[in-house]
């Protein structure tokens, strides 16, 4: 007897649990056996060689349990190629952790990935013109990609924030036949985050963070309600965590005259640490963050909130946070470090 429809993907989530905390185990053995390890020094705050690979585990126990539920959906295509397209990005990832890869070749393999999810149809509406929606879907995936990348920078807060992400994404694309893929993704993230709470045994590496964001980023595009100003004000509450940290960065960095790419311990993350918080504690904060903006973007996707109050909520929440998080001082970091 089938499970019934709610149950099945949720299910499916409980089983990536056990499954990424066992694979994750795997990778790390194997990323200590074969010397790929994330090595100390500069902004980086971890004082021992810690190995990468933990993006593998969750790509595997996310796409393993769902893709075999999703096979007997009503959308088993449209899911599969979310599914390719997220693994394309995570290899890219993987191959930018064995040999550095040029910001633009990485900006190329993911605007290639986006477009293709955003021309089978899973854009954002937000014009109403299609090749121009196609384009603006194109830029947010990219960047909330990304943003998932630099959000990267303390033991559990990127695997912490999606994994709050990923289940609430799960609950908005109910019925869609895709849901299942947000649903072992978050937890994928839960069973990774055994390992990489703090202090972390093991790092999602770009592989993993790309692969993350890559799927919150096209989940919060399917969740995305054809309307306006709705259609703005989800997205952005789902990805709210990560679209500050970014604009955090990049303020910050402008502001010192060091381009954004240059890494530095200026993050979100870092500056609640300087503010007395363990890193524990941070990625709490962070997981709790994004389980408010979430649950607003429900709200207001379900029509029980007004999109307007939704979207000058995550205006002013953002433009207050990146306020006064550049308040906090942190220390400067060498101009010629590369943000991992």
């Amino acid at each position: 007897m089938n499970p019934p429809w709610l149950a099945a993907p949720v299910l499916a989530g409980l089983v990536a649990v056990p499954l990424a905390a066992v694979l994750t185990a795997v990778c790390r053995r194997t990323a200590v056996r074969t010397g790929i390890v994330d090595r100390p020094g500069g902004h980086k705050a971890h004082a021992a060689p810690t190995p990468y690979l933990g993006g593998l585990a969750v790509a595997a126990a996310t796409l393993a349990p769902a893709l075999l539920l999703v096979a007997r959906g009503p959308a088993p295509a449209a899911a599969l190629l979310l599914a390719v397209a997220a693994a394309a990005v995570g290899t890219l990832g993987l191959i930018d952790d064995l040999a550095p890869l040029s910001v633009n070749t990485r900006l190329v393999v993911e605007a290639g990935a986006a477009g293709l999810v955003a021309l089978a149809g899973h854009t954002v509406p937000v014009t109403g013109q299609h090749w121009l929606d196609v384009a603006l879907t194109v830029a947010w995936i990219v960047l909330l990609t990304n943003s998932f990348n630099l959000l990267d920078n303390m033991d559990g807060a990127a695997a912490a924030t999606a994994a709050v992400t990923a289940v609430l994404l799960g609950v908005a694309a109910t019925g869609s036949g895709r849901e299942a893929l947000w649903w072992c993704l978050g937890g994928a993230c839960v069973g990774f985050l055994w390992h990489n709470r703090p202090p972390a045994r093991i790092f999602l590496g770009d592989a993993g963070s790309l692969f993350v964001g890559f799927l919150i980023a096209t989940g919060t595009v399917v969740a995305a309600p054809d309307r306006s100003p709705g259609t703005l004000a989800v997205p952005l509450l789902l990805a709210l965590i990560a679209v500050v940290d970014t604009a955090l960065v990049v303020v910050a960095r402008r502001r010192a005259g060091r381009s954004w790419r240059q890494g530095g311990a200026d993050h979100t993350s870092h500056r609640l640490r300087l503010l007395g918080l363990s890193a524990a504690q941070v990625a709490a904060a962070l997981a709790t963050g994004a389980a408010l903006c979430g649950g607003l973007a429900l709200l207001v996707r379900a029509g029980q909130l007004p999109a307007t109050a939704g979207l000058g909520i995550a205006a002013l929440a953002g433009t207050t946070a990146v306020c006064l998080l550049l308040r906090v001082p942190t220390p400067t970091a060498p101009a010629a470090q590369r943000v991992r």
